[in-house]
């Protein structure tokens, strides 16, 4: 029982730190509030190394992804 209580909680911690990386790398929370919530710490760390942040051009009013050009 105390394992899993330490997963929980890491898993928690995970999730929330994955949302606020998220938002600073200009990629969903939610989406990745959740991986860091099933994959704990797992997908804390895949967002640190695998995914860059997605920079934006303001056109007007759009923006444009500068990484599909």
């Amino acid at each position: 029982m105390e394992f899993e209580g330490i997963w929980l909680l890491l898993a928690i911690f995970s999730a929330i730190f994955s949302a606020m990386l998220a938002r600073q790398k200009n990629r969903s929370p939610t989406k990745w509030f959740g991986v860091g919530l099933i994959l704990g710490p797992f997908g804390l760390l895949s967002l640190l190394m695998f995914f860059p942040k997605i920079e934006y051009e303001f056109v007007g009013l759009y923006r444009a992804n500068l990484q599909s050009k």
